[in-house]
């Protein structure tokens, strides 16, 4: 593969600006320019009810879920905010990726369990059948995927819900960006969650989402967004063997040195 397989080549960051700097640098050192768009935003949640009861008493659930980097920073920085000392030393936990996995390192926490795939449903294999008599606490955002609660529930446990932080959708897309989309200006267009796919191309109209599909590349993080983008039309996705933005910028990278 060429030292710098996107030389020449303009791809799009859909991401929210405070987590895209190392997908950013990635693409460029590849050779990318990049184009970024925040199609969402990270916001704090409508209420911290939900986190405050387990930042307040990690030590009443069996374990704790962080599904995103979001949630172990939210956990971890409304904790600071308000003066409390969190101890999750006698408590399972549990990450969703490796960057969630490292973000909970950066806290002196070590999670128990780790998904080879990069997906919270990639977590239900790896407990027990039967989770009667356990009590868990998963933190996520506000419009989370409800598969491991509702499947942890269905195996006899009690599942609370910590609402760490919302992700809100990008009331546009610049005018600017959707000239350069019509035009055909960008070579590529990289989706990280199906949140920043709905950011995105469902501010498209009919006719510029064709354009885009046919004249565009489309980088896919993982199975989850794939899914995301073939409700909306998107049939050939590039997809990331891994669930990473290394594993993002890898695949882009093979897909235009195929080219």
């Amino acid at each position: 593969m060429p030292e710098r397989p996107l030389s020449g080549r303009r791809v799009l960051v859909t991401r929210a600006r405070a987590q895209s700097a190392e997908l950013v640098r990635l693409l460029e050192k590849a050779g990318a320019e990049v184009v970024h768009f925040a199609a969402i935003e990270i916001a704090p949640p409508p209420s911290w009810e939900s986190l405050d009861a387990v930042i307040d008493s990690p030590a009443s659930f069996q374990r704790i879920f962080f599904t995103s980097t979001n949630g172990v920073d939210a956990y971890f920085g409304r904790a600071a905010a308000t003066g409390r000392v969190v101890s999750l030393g006698n408590v399972k936990v549990a990450a969703v990726g490796r960057a969630t996995a490292d973000a909970l390192r950066r806290h002196w926490v070590e999670p128990d369990l780790v998904p080879e795939k990069f997906q919270a449903s990639e977590l239900l294999p790896l407990l027990d059948a039967d989770q009667r008599g356990v009590r868990s606490a998963i933190v996520r955002a506000l419009e989370g995927r409800e598969v491991l609660v509702d499947e942890l529930r269905a195996r006899g446990g009690e599942v609370h819900v910590a609402v760490a932080y919302e992700t809100k959708k990008a009331a546009s897309i610049p005018d600017d960006l959707r000239a350069a989309l019509a035009a055909g200006e960008i070579d590529a267009l990289t989706f990280t969650s199906p949140s920043t796919v709905d950011g995105t191309l469902a501010h498209l109209t009919p006719a510029e989402l064709s354009r885009v599909l046919a004249s565009s590349v489309i980088a896919s993080i993982g199975p989850v967004t794939t899914r995301a983008l073939a409700q909306l039309g998107a049939a050939n996705v590039v997809e990331a063997a891994e669930s990473t933005v290394e594993g993002l910028v890898a695949a882009l990278a093979a897909q235009f040195t195929r080219r």
